[in-house]
């Protein structure tokens, strides 16, 4: 089922194609205890079993507060090494 999309991450992609391929095992990986069964518990052995874990919601506190510092820190970081990089001196 999902042989087209790898082929056509494998001709767009060029050099990406490895970062495009682990992107959905991460994003699973880091939905699965981040999920909680109130809201879209993650099935990821499906349809071999309808197993999940109930996991800490990523809207609370304890998980939203760091994910906000750690993408802002790696947008300020991109920024500024992005916008300096350019200066010869």
């Amino acid at each position: 089922v999902y042989a087209p999309l790898l082929v056509l991450f494998y001709i767009f992609g060029g050099k990406n194609f490895t970062k495009l391929t682990l992107a959905w095992p991460l994003h699973i990986l880091i939905d699965i205890p981040t999920h909680s069964v109130n809201f879209y518990p993650t099935h990821f052995l499906w349809p071999m079993s309808d197993f999940f874990v109930n996991g800490i919601s990523w809207a609370t506190p304890i998980i939203f507060i760091p994910n906000v510092i750690i993408l802002f820190t790696l947008y300020l970081y991109w920024y500024v090494h992005k916008k300096f990089s350019k200066i010869e001196i």
